[in-house]
């Protein structure tokens, strides 16, 4: 109950702050939020669960005309025990088409991963992303260092060198992180990208860790298209995982979406519940409210892995604000 009123509370306060001056209250910084509540009801479960799933708060500011920075917080991170900081990172323009941020920030690895949370077309992003417990970290990851990012007409390139504390599964491996995408030009409705990640030095350099991968991204009228692939290496344990999604425009405020996706934590052995193929279906529905910053999600989620015996069912609804 504590939680549904956060929630509720925080959708006023999110309508309210977004109706002012961004920047509102303290002269020289920008103030963003995003805060989103969970119900959700799965098979196997007695009742229904509530969960405050992101309470991020975003500062930013300018020092220089060349130099910004950023500090986020999730504050619901709080109730599992988590570190609340986010993303942490100065930003200093080298030129017009350069830029070079350091600090802790989102790791440029996979299309999905570097979303933003509040702009998914549906409620929880991936397996490949969301699967921790069977090493599903292959984007949505933040981590300590710097990256350079350089746009050149259509292309993005980014480069980063980051501690790699989260990135692999034996944590303290630095690693050495690219990705490069492209607006086709004869295409503009077309977007390729890829992303790769290599251990640089640290833990037992007898074995190797790594990240690769591809994607592409369709925007037309009214549909979206999405998928990407990737696949990676620990300690001589080879994963792959792929996702593909598609997103219908029913109205200025209502959209339909639906994913199909698999992730296999050990392409070579299917022994035991922790290394076996996995595959989910999802769909959904998204209400933007009309001109307030409301979003409610209702999503259906399907889960089997060549193990299980029967399938998971899992009914998730979100009430999301931002400013």
């Amino acid at each position: 109950m504590r939680v549904v009123l956060c929630v509720l509370v925080g959708l006023c306060a999110g309508s309210s702050l977004h109706a002012q001056s961004p920047d509102a209250g303290i002269p020289g910084v920008q103030v963003h939020g995003l805060l989103q509540g969970w119900v959700t009801a799965s098979s196997g479960e007695s009742a229904p669960a509530v969960r405050l799933r992101r309470a991020e708060v975003q500062l930013g500011g300018r020092v220089t005309p060349a130099a910004t920075w950023t500090v986020m917080v999730d504050a619901a991170r709080a109730i599992d025990n988590l570190s609340i900081l986010q993303d942490a990172f100065v930003t200093v323009k080298l030129h017009d088409r350069v830029g070079l941020r350091v600090g802790r920030l989102v790791v440029p690895l996979s299309l999905e991963g570097t979303r933003p949370a509040g702009e998914l077309e549906l409620l929880e992003r991936s397996l490949l992303m969301t699967d921790g417990g069977r090493h599903g970290r292959y984007g949505d990851v933040r981590d300590v260092g710097a990256l350079l990012d350089v746009r050149s007409g259509p292309l993005l390139y980014q480069v980063g060198y980051f501690r790699g504390e989260s990135l692999f599964v034996e944590g303290g491996r630095r690693a050495v992180v690219g990705r490069v995408q492209l607006a086709v030009p004869a295409a503009t409705w077309l977007r390729i990208g890829g992303s790769a990640a290599s251990d640089a030095g640290g833990g037992d350099r007898s074995r190797h860790a790594n990240r690769m991968g591809g994607d592409l991204a369709i925007a037309l009228s009214r549909w979206t298209f999405m998928s990407e692939i990737m696949k990676g290496t620990d300690d001589g344990i080879d994963r792959l995982g792929h996702a593909t999604l598609a997103e219908y425009r029913l109205t200025s405020s209502v959209r339909l979406a639906g994913r199909v996706e698999m992730w296999d934590p050990d392409t070579t052995r299917e022994w035991a519940r922790s290394d076996t193929r996995e595959r989910a279906v999802t769909g959904g529905a998204t209400w933007q409210v009309p001109g307030r910053p409301v979003r409610l999600q209702a999503n259906y989620v399907r889960r089997w892995a060549r193990l299980d015996t029967r399938p998971s069912h899992e009914v998730r609804t979100g009430l999301q604000t931002s400013w």
